[in-house]
């Protein structure tokens, strides 16, 4: 329950001046403070202090001054979460935006940095790399799936058993090569009934999307063709081709068929 408006202001003061409190409101800070840990240590230490004599609170300067040190650790602890209780600042929006995902074009360079390319390049022409804006898109799961793509006839469909054994968790897992195996003899892919490792996949197929749809804004309604788990195949929705130098030291996305 909040504090009465002119005891919240007294919290919030530098010098809180409890010399004309009255008993209603010494008993409202009581329960106010008595339910911050911070403070209960101090309430504590007050009362220890009581039993031993060290501290009589027989008048009432004695009583506010005990008060006194509990709104002394309030206003700092005010001070604190006015700094933590501050929202933060909303992340910026999206770049990029692409009314299909078929409209983004994925450049792999020889840093194996991701640019984006809207609307991307056809197979083989000349790009500018700088054209190509910087995607904050990285570790082993995203590595693992422009490895595939790029090595794939249309630059977007992968084979599903092939990106699970890149993934981190089944790479090191002791059943990794049994479920993997088990995922290439199957004729849909790893669509098994309660699958750990379906569940798995998922999860990753759907922070991908996630992670992409933050730096380029793009549709996110059901039909969306992102990242589709289509039984044996994984088909990105958008196309990623290495960008390779040629024989003039200019880049292609991709090299002519």
């Amino acid at each position: 329950m909040p504090l009465p408006l002119h005891l919240d202001v007294i919290l919030r003061q530098s010098e809180p001046n409890l010399i004309r409190l009255g008993e209603d409101d010494v008993h409202q800070l009581g329960a106010y403070l008595k339910n911050r840990d911070r403070f209960k240590r101090t309430l504590s230490q007050i009362q220890e202090e009581k039993k031993r004599g060290l501290r009589t609170h027989q008048d009432q300067s004695d009583r506010h001054e005990a008060f006194h040190r509990y709104l002394s650790a309030v206003h700092d602890y005010n001070l604190a979460i006015q700094k933590t209780d501050t929202p933060p600042a909303a992340p910026p929006p999206p770049k990029l935006t692409v009314n299909a995902w078929s409209e983004l074009g994925i450049g792999i360079d020889e840093t194996r940095t991701p640019r984006a390319f809207i609307p991307f390049p056809r197979f083989g022409d000349r790009v500018r790399k700088m054209d190509g804006e910087v995607l904050a898109l990285r570790g082993e799961r995203w590595g693992a799936l422009f490895n595939l793509a790029t090595m794939a006839p249309d630059g977007k469909t992968i084979v599903k058993h092939e990106f699970l054994s890149n993934l981190p968790k089944l790479r090191s897992a002791p059943k990794a090569k049994k479920v993997i195996e088990k995922s290439h003899a199957d004729a849909d892919g790893l669509r098994l009934v309660g699958n750990p490792d379906l569940t798995y996949l998922t999860n990753t197929l759907s922070e991908l999307r996630g992670e992409l749809r933050k730096l380029c804004r793009g549709p996110d309604d059901k039909a969306a063709s992102l990242l589709q788990d289509l039984g044996s195949e994984i088909v990105l929705g958008f196309v990623v081709r290495p960008l390779l130098v040629d024989d003039t030291y200019h880049y292609t996305f991709g090299r002519p068929g």
